[in-house]
């Protein structure tokens, strides 16, 4: 793909230059804040529609600085990206559970501009929810509700060289979040560099499980909110940390292999297969998606829960389309990523006696020596409790993804 361009703002500045341009903001939305690296982050709660977003920000807020202009190609060669992203508009947008940017930047003061124009005004428990990452430390967990906000990462009197990551929390089906500026002055912009790639790259194929519905909630009988949803607690990020992997997810709550979430009829319209070679379900940001961008060694595909609405074992009509269609999109896992090991499972929430049988059934049918399956253990609420309408809490995601990383070193060293 071709080099994408984005602002930067560079210039080493002295005070009488400041005097003269104080108030010469490009954020006309919102005041800049700067990241609190030293303390606990302050949690805001905004209600709305009889529901308790959970908003967590800073607790010093600056205006922001001016900077002289120069536009320089960095999206595409100076970011790292993990999942899948789409350039539009100048922004680069990340689009899916976990979709993040990472880059190394040097110079006194950095921010950046981060965007949401679609989805702001939904219901405030709709909007989505992004974390920025300094160093490794988060200083800023968010529901984006301006169209514009500007986070000054540092602020320092002699140049700093930072590593940054943008995260994308909520889920696709919410609307994405974009980086629009990068905002740099007394250093070089040309030393924005990306994260250099691990060695291990990992696809998640997933629903709600895996995008961290509900994990930040402890009462099952919360209704959902992106206040609760969290990417960066789901087992899906925890076993690629632990496997010091790359990873890329495609993941929607609600979505099955055949059918979506449902109370007995067939749901069509939510379905994995049909959007898997796309970057987001997302009105204005489904365009193609490009496997080849990054070489995938391992694909979980953690489907069939949602299913279990439609698919009965006492129904040999709805279990013989169940594993055809099953195999039909391991034949399109398969095309996409070539030299991978597919994982497949099923059975935290259920599923195991019903669907973990026709997935195995189609493992088989599909013959590939690269595939294999295994049978997730249903988690244990009184154990561990749950999280939004009853899935997984924060515990059983952190337990489950140790469970994911083990199965995925068996398949690669196979």
């Amino acid at each position: 793909m071709a080099s994408k361009k984005i602002n930067i703002t560079a210039a080493i500045i002295t005070a009488s230059v400041f005097s003269c341009l104080f108030g010469c903001s490009n954020i006309d939305n919102a005041p800049s804040e700067i990241a609190d690296t030293t303390s606990e982050h302050t949690v805001v709660a905004e209600r709305s529609a009889g529901q308790e977003s959970i908003i967590t920000t800073t607790e010093q807020t600056t205006e922001s600085k001016p900077a002289i202009e120069s536009d320089l190609p960095v999206l595409k060669g100076n970011l790292k990206f993990q999942g899948r992203h789409l350039y539009k508009n100048d922004i680069q947008w990340l689009v899916q559970s976990g979709s993040a940017a990472e880059f190394t930047v040097t110079g006194t003061n950095v921010s950046i501009v981060l965007t949401n124009t679609s989805s702001i005004n939904d219901y405030s428990s709709r909007r989505p929810r992004y974390a920025v990452f300094l160093d490794e430390k988060l200083v800023r967990d968010k529901i984006i509700t301006a169209p514009e906000e500007n986070l000054i990462l540092f602020e320092e009197e002699s140049p700093r060289t930072a590593n940054v990551k943008v995260m994308l929390l909520s889920e696709a089906a919410y609307g994405p979040v974009g980086i629009k500026d990068i905002n740099i002055i007394g250093g070089d912009p040309e030393l924005i560099k990306p994260l250099p790639d691990n060695d291990l790259a990992i696809e998640f194929i997933g629903d709600s499980i895996t995008c961290g519905y509900g994990v930040d909630s402890d009462d099952g009988d919360d209704s959902f909110s992106t206040a609760t949803e969290n990417f960066s607690k789901s087992y899906a990020y925890i076993a690629a940390e632990e496997l010091e992997a790359d990873y890329s997810v495609v993941a929607y709550s609600g979505y099955g292999v055949i059918s979506g979430y449902s109370s007995g009829g067939k749901n069509t319209e939510e379905t994995i297969p049909q959007y898997y070679n796309i970057t987001s379900t997302y009105k204005g940001y489904d365009e193609k998606w490009d496997a080849s961008e990054r070489k995938i060694d391992a694909v979980v595909i953690n489907l069939g829960t949602n299913d279990t609405g439609y698919v009965y074992s006492d129904d040999p009509s709805t279990c013989n389309e169940f594993v055809k269609g099953y195999v039909s999109f391991l034949e399109d896992v398969r095309k996409a990523n070539p030299e991978a090991a597919i994982i497949c499972t099923v059975g935290l929430m259920g599923g195991g006696e019903t669907i973990y049988p026709l997935i195995q059934k189609a493992v088989k049918e599909f013959n590939d020596d690269r595939t294999t399956c295994f049978l997730s253990k249903e988690m244990d609420i009184e154990k561990n409790g749950a999280g939004a309408l009853w899935h997984p809490s924060e515990k059983t995601q952190k337990e489950y993804g140790h469970i994911i990383a083990e199965e995925i070193r068996k398949a690669i060293s196979e």
